[in-house]
């Protein structure tokens, strides 16, 4: 290969990391434009979410403050002047109306508003709550309306009407416009779509091809496209890219149904080619720079290379040639000395008188390798000190590991006689509650004898939680606790635990929320602390215990801002240092020696963490230490329990394939469902449970209820092969451990419910109840 096309190849090397940062640059402008883009485009659809929310909770609010006003109440003729004054000057409702609870109307805050029984009134009518409906039409209303329902309640409580707050749809997406009109950063090109509940869409700002007038200027489209509808019903919010009724790319920012206080679907598209038309209009000013500058190089470098590089190594290579052959007065042509070229042809000649010179290097590079040896021996030394560290903290880790696996072991050995008890528990709970039921109504001691036995059988169901909290199997199972009640009744356990040389004193707020938590793990955070506490108290002490509120305004190591309810563990024992203190949390740390795991604090962090709160920690050596743990308050919304209405009437007739390899448990299980009206076809294994479905002769299956544990197959994969068979109907999986299985486990989606073991009759009929309600009749083998 020629010196040219070599000087050609590292010049067009050189130019490549040029030009693929170019490249790059323009990739990462456009991506970040486009994540930006989406950034706005979520932004624009929450602010809109936003406002009408706030208008709907508007309405809802004067609403409620109609039916305060007696004549409303009453429904007396006063109310139609009443609801005038409240609509008046207020042009973003079409109408306010009293409609009695038979769908007749009692008065209306407008003349124009006549009849009874409109078409849309039955889904507020029966609502127990206030509710949002759906976009409606109402005779002698130009524009349609989106009804706003909030119920009439008569002085003892009963529902006796609804009224009736109406939205102008005309004034809504007139003020959508104005809103997005006014705001700043709004890019061209940008569409707005709410819908109601129903996938009627009640703004579209501005119109598509496929749009139908809504009056004054605006338009609207019927209702969200197949694509749009998916969007609707996921679960959170999100990005995606469409194409637009006019075949424009979109970046959509979509908030579903799910994600909102509301039935209401909020999207907001930003046109692609519009926002990132300047990006590609610089990238290609810049793609035609790079190419135009790269051939300018290419030129410039092909001339240099003959002047500079091409011809004076060709004088060079004939005066090596000389030399090969044996010529050495020959001497290579000396153009310009301080060139390199010049500097070897100088190089060359001198040859000869540079042998001195190369010894005294040899000798220089000698001492230079002994230095070299001396400072790899340094190192080497400074290596083997690092490795006896190395050496000292595997040991501790080790040390920590052997903890652990102790820990684990007894941890599964409390697993499995949890497991045992509770299967114990449930055949005896079960029985209890049969022969409480056969029982005579007057047989008043009999009814006491069974209440205690339950009772016992409800402390040991508990004991087993506590088991399967310390062995730290126990599947975080979050829902409504009085915590005062939850502490109280630890302390009673642990005061004998802690010895008489600590004394508790506790010092609950009356007032308390409730808490939302797992109430076992709850146990575990204050008996971990309690613990903590004894053993910093070597010589006795005080331990105080403090419930109270608290509102965090602002997020606080992973929790968010809120109301919460805060347990205090306070000692007056002796403190930690602040290197202490800020390794407390970390697993496997501990200052107690061999004698300590390092995982109660850490377990404390991580439950309160899962709980969704958080833990602080004061300490000062010498003085005591205080830790707080914040769990979150109980939302108004999971408080609320479902009804199912009589469940008699929904297991009523139902046959039910009923599989336990424990035969007590089976026997007692199968008498409660037959208690039920059920009829129950029962298996010892999940072998004979396939048998029976295979061929399940004149019995109409309609609901599996299966144990997890059993020898041979697992009720999942029993569960599996149901499926598998065409078989519909609920899977109940019913199980005595904490645990049975991580939620990827396959099967573990085609469960209708888990119910853990021991369960009381009305566990057992309320569950079935649900998962009747949930799904129809048992389908037909295929």
């Amino acid at each position: 290969m020629t010196v040219s096309r070599r000087l050609l190849i590292v010049t067009l090397l050189c130019l490549l990391p040029s030009i693929a940062a170019g490249l790059f640059t323009q990739f990462d402008l456009q991506t970040r434009r486009t994540w930006e883009l989406g950034e706005l485009a979520m932004r624009q659809a929450e602010l809109s979410e936003s406002d009408l929310l706030s208008i709907i909770d508007t309405a809802r609010q004067l609403g409620v403050v109609a039916t305060r006003f007696r004549g409303v109440e009453h429904l007396q003729p006063e109310c139609g002047q009443q609801l005038s004054v409240l609509h008046m000057r207020l042009a973003r409702y079409a109408f306010l109306a009293a409609y009695r609870q038979d769908g007749t109307l009692a008065c209306a805050s407008v003349p124009q508003l006549t009849g009874d029984n409109p078409p849309w009134l039955p889904e507020h009518a029966d609502d127990e709550r206030s509710n949002v409906g759906q976009l409606a039409r109402q005779p002698g209303f130009a524009a349609p309306i989106l009804p706003v329902g909030v119920p009439i309640l008569d002085p003892t409580g009963q529902r006796n009407g609804t009224v009736i707050i109406a939205i102008d749809l005309d004034w809504l997406n007139q003020r959508q416009g104005e809103l997005r009109q006014g705001r700043t950063q709004q890019p061209a090109r940008t569409e707005l779509i709410i819908a109601d509940r129903g996938g009627r869409i009640i703004v579209r700002n501005p119109p598509s091809a496929a749009a139908i007038p809504l009056g004054d200027g605006l338009w609207r489209a019927d209702a969200l496209s197949d694509t749009e509808t998916e969007f609707a019903a996921r679960p959170v919010a999100g990005l995606a890219q469409l194409t637009g009724p006019d075949n424009i790319e979109l970046l959509t920012a979509y908030i579903p149904y799910a994600a909102q206080a509301e039935p209401i679907y909020v999207q907001v598209g930003l046109s692609l080619p519009a926002a990132t038309a300047e990006i590609d209009a610089i990238a290609l000013r810049a793609a035609v720079l790079v190419g135009a500058a790269s051939l300018i190089a290419l030129i410039l470098a092909l001339a240099a290379g003959e002047a500079f590089i091409r011809r004076p190594t060709e004088r060079l290579l004939v005066a090596a040639q000389a030399w090969r052959i044996g010529n050495l007065a020959a001497r290579a042509p000396v153009s310009e000395e301080v060139l390199e070229f010049g500097r070897v042809a100088i190089a060359f000649n001198e040859m000869a008188a540079s042998l001195e010179q190369r010894v005294a290097e040899r000798e220089r590079t000698t001492q230079l390798l002994e230095q070299r040896v001396a400072e790899r021996t340094a190192a080497l030394s400074k290596s083997n000190a690092r490795l006896h560290v190395e050496i000292a903290e595997r040991e501790k880790t080790e040390a920590a590991l052997t903890q652990a696996q102790k820990l684990q072991t007894v941890g599964r050995l409390a697993s499995g006689i949890a497991h045992d008890f509770n299967n114990l528990l449930a055949t005896i709970m079960g029985n209890l509650e049969l022969l409480e039921r056969r029982l005579d109504p007057a047989q008043d001691r009999m009814h006491t004898l069974v209440a205690r036995a339950t009772g016992a059988v409800q402390r040991g169901a508990q004991l087993t939680s506590r088991l399967l909290a310390f062995s730290r199997r126990h599947r975080m199972a979050r829902r409504k606790v009085d915590v005062n009640r939850v502490v109280n009744d630890l302390v009673t356990l642990a005061t004998s635990t802690l010895g008489r040389r600590i004394k508790i004193e506790t010092r609950f707020d009356p007032n308390v929320w409730p808490g939302l938590a797992d109430p076992s793990q709850l146990e575990a955070v204050v008996l971990n602390l309690a613990l903590n506490a004894r053993d910093a108290m070597s010589e006795g002490g005080k331990l105080i215990i403090v419930t109270a509120n608290e509102t965090l305004t602002e997020a606080e190591d992973g929790a968010k801002p809120g109301d919460y309810v805060r347990v205090d563990v306070i000692d007056d024992g002796t403190g930690m240092t602040d290197e202490v203190r800020a390794r407390a949390f970390e697993p496997f740390f501990t200052t107690k020696g061999p004698a300590g795991s390092g995982l109660g604090l850490s377990q404390v962090y991580g439950i309160a963490q899962q709980s969704g709160g958080t833990v602080r920690l004061h300490s000062v050596l010498g003085r005591g230490t205080t830790v707080s743990v914040l769990l979150p308050r109980t939302a108004a919304e999971q408080e609320e329990v479902a009804a199912f209405g009589d469940p008699r009437r929904l297991t009523k007739n139902l046959t039910v394939l009923l599989v336990d390899d424990d035969l007590p448990v089976r026997q007692a299980t199968a008498e409660m469902l037959m208690e039920f009206g059920c009829t129950v076809v029962e298996a010892d294994s999940g072998e004979e449970a396939l048998r029976i479905l295979r061929d399940p002769g004149d019995y109409n299956l309609g609901l599996l209820m299966v144990d997890y544990a059993m020898p041979g197959l697992t009720g999942v994969q029993v569960a599996i092969v149901a499926r598998n068979l065409g078989y519909a109907f609920p899977i109940l999986l019913i199980t005595g451990y904490a645990e049975f299985g991580d939620s990827s486990e396959p099967g573990v989606d085609l469960l209708g419910g888990v119910l853990r073991k021991p369960f009381s009759a009305q566990d057992l009929e309320s569950t079935l109840a649900r998962l009747m309600s949930e799904e129809p009749a048992p389908a037909v083998r295929s």
